[in-house]
């Protein structure tokens, strides 16, 4: 809530590589203005009440130069009921719908040579949708060049927060399951090499 404060954070920063969700389009506009290199791609539309559309970003920043950056979509989400009615009950607490769910990466070239840096935002579901959207990303990386992955992952492992593994469209299998997610998903990371 205090972009001021976050962009004399990030102003005064000394990093390689800095990656950013659900950055606000006035905020991307501050940012841009850094002399610094920049990627930016859409992450989401989030559609507020009375169908107003507020966009958000993932951006990566670098000190080091950003050769390209490209966004890509995820595949689309189809809710179930339970879900699309979890929504509409949490719209009181700040929860929107969202649509044009994408993320971003970027090949940079850093001291130790050209790197592709992932600035993801894997939508909060349950633990196979995460995969797949992680997937989707993994499939952009390039056996030659070498890849890191930031973002919020929402890779969550608690019995307060399995049950929303239901809720948000998985199977009953998800809520006592709690420990598969990060398993599975560390599994996958080390078979990739990340």
């Amino acid at each position: 809530p205090d972009l001021d404060r976050a962009f004399s954070f990030i102003r005064d920063l000394k990093f390689d590589v800095l990656c950013l969700q659900e950055v606000p389009e006035a905020f991307l506009s501050r940012l841009k203005s850094l002399p610094l290199s920049l990627a930016a791609g859409i992450e989401t539309d989030w559609v507020e009440p009375a169908h107003i559309v507020k966009r958000l970003y993932c951006v990566i920043l670098s000190p080091h130069n950003i050769l390209s950056g490209y966004d890509f979509a995820f595949l689309k989400f189809e809710a179930p009921w339970r879900t699309e009615k979890f929504i509409s009950f949490m719209r009181r607490w700040d929860w929107r719908r969202v649509r044009n769910r994408r993320s971003l990466y970027a090949d940079i070239e850093m001291p130790q040579g050209l790197t592709r840096v992932f600035s993801l935002h894997l939508t909060l579901s349950y633990p196979n949708w995460l995969m797949t959207e992680f997937e989707t990303a993994a499939r952009l990386r390039d056996p030659a060049i070498p890849a890191v992955f930031c973002g919020d992952l929402n890779i969550i492992e608690s019995y307060r927060a399995t049950p929303l593994n239901w809720v948000l469209g998985g199977s009953f299998g998800d809520i006592v399951h709690r420990a598969s997610a990060r398993t599975n998903a560390e599994k996958r990371f080390a078979e990739l090499g990340l």
